[in-house]
């Protein structure tokens, strides 16, 4: 089978003294990226703070460079570094004139300069290798060199951000295409004033790119507004947001607005306080954000919509609120020579801010979309076994919402066996070279006179007809019937291509079918998604299916049938062969945010009995008061997945609603979750009822990232019990949102609706928010779940009508894990969580007959034990640990007795012994009705019990194991 990389770490060796654990799990190790495709340069706050460019090399066929001019990736007022080896040199004309001689075969040597224009022509002479020409900052060195070909050189971002004292890693930048409209983006000389003086070069300031780039924006003494403006280039109708970096000097608030609104020429805007780092005011349809970036600059995000093109304006002001007077839109004051300095503008269709773009010049600058993004494959350590009978989302190294690793097709590389079809036309042959190199790949030859014959087996619901035929030579493919997308060949050497492309199912989800094939006298492969059922057939070439002749065809290996979401190429993760069964792996999880690794992920199983989710499809989705249309990347990555719902000019309220859910439990817990993002208000209600005044109904703000629960809520006065909210930011501004309760009735209808503010709504007697709407009110929708359970779990997709439901993960000790757990001395330490399921007796390890060598004690989940049976041995997690957030508990028995800490707490201990450890599982529920539904982080064990002040030095997160 393929050869997969684990993205858990197997970690050798301890602190000194220590004895080594038998095993010792790392389950937070990120996976590496294996494809990566970006047309354009791109910036990010690298490990030292400071922004720069992403790895890029604008130079083409570098590895021996010959004379070329270069205009892609450059602009005037972009620092660039020229380096390259050899003994020749090279001539610099355009915006720049100069040259730089090689000193040597094997010397480096560099030459960073400022381009006047964004074309440079280098003239080569002599022998001159590894060229780099890269855009840069801060930079004086060139960075490692990246050999290019026939195109540039534009590498992924891992950027960091400050947490106030120092810069956190966030794992892998993905961001869609941007454009900044803001001309002169970091030339604010090139802006208009009024009542300010033109802006000057601050040349003592540093700037956040760690050069002496940014401006001083000064008011002068006249009495009136104080303020820089530009007009961008023209953005399409709808929500923009407008950005800047700002640092106080002595003139401590801007009032940052865009004239394109509602409100026209006399709209306010968003105030700041730059010596705070707050947002002091907020106008009505307006939103926005602060963020620190360290040496007291802020990023300052506003988001509106334009309703017609205006002004970008940057207001100096004197005040925190919208006291006193303004001119249209801005503060009016009496100016005394205070300032403040400005870097990097700018304006941008749809929300939130990205990262920056510079724009150095007139018209636009665009940041092209981060694609064609794989990475590695995903496995277990030895010990550690897991099983789950269905497919699973979560969010994946890119932050992205998408399918756990999966391969539904059976027997995947045992072609003769029967659920490919047996046919008597064509001969299959095993023990043939495969591209790893080893012997498993088939031989697939169409009988002599046969033609079009095809192995076939049944994968999945589809009305589609999908061919396409890859050439086995030259990797060129033709599409022959229907309409799939994303056709790849990838050539792997020794004459072996991945081939692959995308189809649908009925219910509109993505399927990539892939699989390994090599020319055997015939020259072609096609593959066909037909209604479902996966056909394979050898063909003489792209142009002709051929007639057999008995002798020649194709070699075939490891078929994979894949559900995905945004992915446009095979993923390594997916490649694992099967046998009767169809693969569900585990799901290692990223924070979608930072983009860094969760863990392990283990959840219990639950069933999505909303229909038609995915898109709030039109079979079970009904709008009042408001339309809808799917024109919105949603969290998956996938365009025009989820569904922008518009309310209705006056109305009273403005919702989408699904159809009733009968047969459910009076007074049980259920959960109503969605994925939402502000549009052109910011207010979600998201809301289970039943009949009049039976309901539970949440409120949630949409501008507001640091949220965690609702901002308002309603219950039905007949009845409705709130258990809980939740919210979740994501991300690109996606929020997941929940509301759990309960009424005594025996039936459900989730609504999601549209509200007129974050508190003070009016509600009617079903839980929705009423209002009088303008008619351009916008939200959008994606991803709704209803599930019986006190707290949300995982997204469950379900486009169709019936429920959709996600079994359990179930994750076992085997082979030495197993034995050593099973010894006559043994210490373990877990790290785990956060738990979604906070409850006494959900277990973090476990063991038969109900007992726990860890679980949760007590509801507020701050307590542990061991229960052997008859008695528990309890530990307080220290600092005011708690199982809501990642920690660690650690434990040692014998013969002599037991031991638990958790998180450098108190030890508690026994004489009693544990009993007969005959099986283990993670993360099981234990004693308890459910499992802990969160993460495992970390695993060892030793087979020796250590001492308690061995043990709690090691129960604390980030020590040594």
């Amino acid at each position: 089978m393929p050869h997969l990389l684990h993205p858990y770490k197997l970690v050798l060796g301890t602190s000194s003294g220590d004895p080594s654990p038998v095993i010792n799990w790392d389950f937070l190790q990120s996976q590496s990226l294996t494809s990566f495709s970006r047309t354009s340069n791109a910036t990010l706050f690298d490990s030292t703070g400071q922004l720069t460019y992403a790895a890029n090399n604008l130079l083409l066929n570098s590895a021996t460079l010959s004379t070329q001019t270069v205009t892609t990736g450059l602009q005037a007022g972009v620092s660039v570094i020229l380096s390259f080896s050899g003994t020749g040199s090279v001539a610099i004309s355009g915006g720049y004139t100069g040259s730089l001689a090689g000193t040597g075969v094997s010397d480096r040597v560099s030459l960073k300069f400022t381009t006047t224009t964004n074309s440079l022509t280098f003239t080569v002479t002599g022998s001159v290798t590894s060229a780099q020409l890269e855009a840069v900052t801060y930079q004086t060195t060139p960075s490692t060199y990246t050999a290019t070909t026939s195109s540039q050189y534009y590498g992924p971002r891992y950027p960091y951000a400050y947490n106030g004292t120092t810069w956190d890693a966030q794992g892998l930048l993905v961001e869609a295409a941007g454009t900044n409209l803001a001309t002169y983006s970091n030339v604010f000389s090139s802006w208009t004033t009024a009542g300010t003086n033109t802006p000057t070069v601050a040349s003592s300031i540093t700037s956040p790119d760690n050069t002496n780039n940014s401006y001083l924006l000064q008011e002068d003494t006249t009495s009136g507004r104080h303020i820089l403006y530009v007009q961008p280039s023209s953005a399409a109708n709808g929500q923009v947001t407008l950005s800047l970096f700002a640092k106080n000097n002595d003139r401590r608030y801007i009032n940052v607005t865009y004239h394109g609104t509602a409100g026209g020429a006399t709209q306010a805007g968003v105030t700041f306080d730059l010596q705070t780092g707050s947002i002091t005011y907020t106008p009505d349809g307006f939103s926005g954000t602060i963020t620190n970036v360290a040496n007291g600059w802020y990023r300052c995000t506003v988001t509106c919509t334009q309703t017609s093109a205006s002004f970008f304006i940057i207001s100096l002001s004197d005040r925190s609120d919208a006291s006193g007077t303004f001119v249209y839109g801005s503060p009016s004051y009496t100016g005394t020579s205070k300032s403040v300095y400005i870097y990097g503008a700018q304006f941008e269709a749809g929300s939130p801010a990205t990262s920056y773009i510079p724009n150095l010049s007139t018209g636009t600058t665009t940041r092209n979309a981060d694609t064609s993004l794989a990475f590695s494959a995903i496995s277990l350590p030895t010990g550690l076994s897991f099983s789950r009978a269905s497919n699973a989302m979560q969010y994946d190294a890119a932050g992205r919402l998408t399918y756990a690793p999966n391969n539904i097709a059976r027997h995947s590389n045992t072609f003769t066996n029967a659920s490919w079809g047996s046919p008597s036309t064509i001969t299959i042959s095993s023990g043939q070279s495969d591209p790893y190199g080893g012997s498993d790949a088939y031989k697939l030859v169409v009988n002599s006179g046969q033609t079009n014959v095809a192995i076939i087996q049944a994968e999945f619901s589809s009305s589609n007809n999908d061919v396409v035929a890859f050439d086995l030579t030259t990797g060129a493919t033709v599409s022959l019937a229907g309409g799939p997308t994303n056709i790849s060949a990838i050539s792997l050497g020794s004459g072996w291509w991945r081939v692959s492309y995308c189809t649908t199912t009925n219910s509109g989800e993505r399927v990539l079918l892939s699989a390994f094939a090599k020319n055997a006298g015939w020259n072609s492969i096609s593959v066909q998604n037909y209604s479902g059922n996966l056909y394979i057939y050898p063909r003489l070439s792209n142009a002709s299916a051929g007639t057999g002749d008995g002798t020649n065809g194709i070699l075939l290996y490891a078929v994979t049938v894949s559900y995905v979401t945004y992915e446009t190429l095979p993923r390594p993760c997916d490649q694992v062969i099967t046998t009767s069964s169809s693969y569900y792996g585990p799901r290692y999880d990223y924070d979608p945010l930072t983009r860094l690794p969760k863990g392990l992920l283990i959840e219990e199983g639950r069933t999505n009995i909303a229909g038609n989710t995915d898109i709030l499809g039109i079979a079970s989705w009904t709008p009042y008061g408001s339309s809808r249309s799917g024109t919105v990347t949603g969290p998956n990555g996938v365009a025009n997945s989820a569904q922008t719902i518009t309310a209705s000019a006056g109305g009273t309220y403005h919702q989408i609603q699904s159809a009733t859910i009968g047969s459910t439990t009076p007074n049980a817990n259920y959960t109503l979750s969605v994925y939402a993002k502000a549009g052109t208000t910011s207010f979600a209600c998201v809301n289970l009822y039943s009949t009049t005044q039976n309901f539970v109904s949440a409120v949630f703000n949409l501008n507001d990232t640091t949220a965690t629960i609702a901002s308002e809520t309603k219950l039905g006065t007949t009845s409705g019990t709130l258990v809980s909210t939740r919210q979740l930011y994501i991300g690109n501004g996606w929020f997941r949102l929940s509301v759990t309760g309960s009424f005594n009735r025996p039936d459900i209808t989730p609504l999601l609706c549209i509200a007129n503010a974050a508190t003070g709504n009016t509600f009617d007697q079903y839980g929705e928010p009423t209002f009088s709407a303008t008619g351009n009110e916008t939200i959008s929708l994606f991803g709704a779940q209803v599930e019986a359970g006190s707290f949300p779990t995982s997204y469950i997709p379900n486009p169709g009508i019936a429920s959709g439901a996600r079994t359990a993960d179930v994750a076992t000790l085997t082979g030495t894990a197993l034995t050593t757990l099973q010894g006559s001395a043994v210490s373990v330490v877990a790290e785990a969580g956060p738990f979604a399921n906070i409850a006494a007796g959900a277990a973090i390890v476990w063991y038969p007959a109900d007992f726990s060598l860890i679980e949760v004690n007590n509801a507020a989940g701050t307590i542990i034990d061991m229960w052997n049976g008859s008695a528990s041995v309890t530990a307080t997690l220290g600092g005011g640990g708690t199982v809501a957030q990642p920690f660690r508990a650690a434990i040692g028995y014998s013969s002599s007795g037991r031991s638990i800490v958790g998180n450098g707490g108190t030890v508690g201990a026994a004489a009693s012994t544990v009993g007969s450890i005959t099986s283990v599982s993670l993360l099981e529920k234990g004693s308890y009705t459910s499992m802990p539904n969160g993460y495992l982080r970390k695993f060892a064990a030793w087979n020796v019990r250590l001492s308690d002040a061995k043990l709690q030095q090691k129960s604390v997160v980030g020590a040594t194991l």
